[in-house]
């Protein structure tokens, strides 16, 4: 049997679930005798990291069949798996001669629904890899005292990277302390001490820590020298293992002008302690966030200007077919594939959505284009959402009526074009900002047409 036949067999029978592409890709070549060292060489991904997919991979695989399954032992025991299977006459094998034939679909009604709010869950098919980018951060976390910052509008990806980034790092052992600060209260935000102490609840908690903060806390030192010896005192001279302190959502910070301009050079003071000391080295910073900061800081106390900068782009064409072939949607031709991006400019939830509606709720890609832009379309609750907030906004709103009227890049307030940007709305192109795609261009177009914004 046809090495991919034997792994659609083994994924429908065994596992109850697709590969990934990348478990695929590791299962496929392991099986033909490779290591992963040459798997890395003929794929994109990085040695370290497919170690760690192996690894949960032969471990699920041992927890199904009811023994060890190691990367020696696989081939034998997939093999022997499969004898015991009577799909149709014969006894089915894995036959390794087919190197380069490409993964089989299944149906979309035999794999996991796709989520289409919050992150995409580990060893979903609906995550679209964006190479090399999740390879850049793979290799970046695991450094030494590393700062990688991630930057992507809402929707685009952020927290289901830094989920996988998270599992990466546990694999290799490390400690991982994930801090939200969309779950923190406003009178949180608006203090520095308050912002300090919730992030040591937060790394107490999540690390497990016989901490009582209160009598750790010196009023005295004050906020940021509190914080500094809880890391050193508490947290690396406790745990013997790297530590990675991901924040998500930072731009909520920025709203906080005072706050920010203590907190963020505090930050870059971590991150340059780290190149020098050796136990400061144990700490792995990531930062995500939806949009360039719009504080005033020192340009030699900016975390903006060190570290490695990563920013999540919108699917290519590429990228959005093989998402729609995930679906099952093989039918769609390249001309409606471009009619998409054009309509959705690539943005993996809107593609998400899109497709979610095509496969799940039947319906037809010409009644998605025709309702795509209206208050009945798919987006509706989208779009109604993304009005409220900018009807909050006066100044949003005068920006976003400027952008609208424009096929080419026009500048408009700063702040304003960062926002827009952050929501997905529009894109920076240096100083100026353009309509990110038509769906919002022809919404907000027809929105603000009736409020008297824009001209007809």
């Amino acid at each position: 049997m046809p090495l991919a036949k034997s792994i659609q067999l083994l994924e429908q029978t065994l596992l109850d679930r697709q590969l990934t592409d990348s478990e695929y890709q590791v299962l496929s070549q392991v099986i033909q005798g490779k290591s992963y060292g040459a798997i890395a060489q003929e794929t994109s991904y990085v040695e370290g990291y497919l170690k760690v997919v192996g690894s949960r991979l032969w471990r699920e695989l041992s927890t199904r069949l009811g023994q060890k399954v190691t990367k020696k032992n696989v081939y034998s025991i997939l093999n022997g798996y499969l004898k015991t299977i009577e799909v149709r006459p014969g006894s089915p094998q894995i036959t390794v001669s087919y190197v380069n034939e490409s993964k089989s679909s299944s149906t979309v009604e035999n794999i996991q629904c796709p989520r289409l709010d919050g992150p995409i869950p580990l060893g979903s098919v609906f995550y679209i890899e964006r190479s090399p980018l999740e390879q850049l951060a793979y290799e970046e976390v695991a450094r030494p005292g590393c700062l990688l910052r991630i930057k992507a509008p809402c929707k685009f990806g952020k927290s289901s990277l830094l989920l996988r980034l998270i599992d990466y790092v546990e694999q290799l052992g490390y400690k991982a302390v994930f801090v939200d600060f969309q779950e923190a209260e406003q009178d949180t935000l608006e203090h520095l001490d308050r912002v300090l102490r919730w992030i040591c609840a937060n790394m107490i908690r999540q690390l497990e820590l016989s901490i009582n903060l209160e009598k750790t806390w010196l009023p005295a030192l004050g906020s940021k020298l509190n914080f500094k010896s809880f890391l050193q005192d508490h947290v690396f001279g406790t745990l013997s293992t790297p530590i990675v302190l991901v924040f998500n959502e930072v731009n909520q910070i920025f709203e906080h002008h005072r706050v920010a301009q203590d907190f963020l050079p505090m930050i870059r003071s971590f991150y340059e302690q780290a190149q020098s000391s050796e136990r400061w080295r144990k700490l792995r910073l990531v930062m995500a966030y939806t949009t360039d900061i719009y504080v005033p800081l020192n340009i030699k106390q900016s975390p903006f200007n060190v570290g490695l900068p990563l920013c999540l782009p919108s699917f290519n064409l590429a990228q959005a077919t093989t998402l729609a072939e995930k679906y099952a949607l093989r039918s769609l031709d390249k001309h409606q594939m471009e009619h998409l991006m054009q309509l959705l400019g690539g943005q993996p939830y809107l593609l998400n959505r899109a497709f979610y509606a095509m496969a799940m709720e039947k319906v037809s890609l010409k009644q998605l284009l025709t309702t795509a832009a209206t208050p009945t379309g798919i987006y509706g609750t989208h779009l109604h959402h993304y009005l409220t907030v900018l009807q909050e906004q006066p100044n949003l709103v005068e920006a976003l009526a400027v952008i609208v009227e424009s096929s080419t890049p026009v500048q408009i307030d700063q702040i304003a074009a960062y926002r827009l940007a952050s929501m997905g709305i529009a894109v920076l192109d240096g100083y100026q900002a353009l309509m990110s795609c038509d769906l919002y261009r022809d919404y907000f177009r027809n929105t603000l047409l009736r409020a008297g914004k824009v001209s007809a």
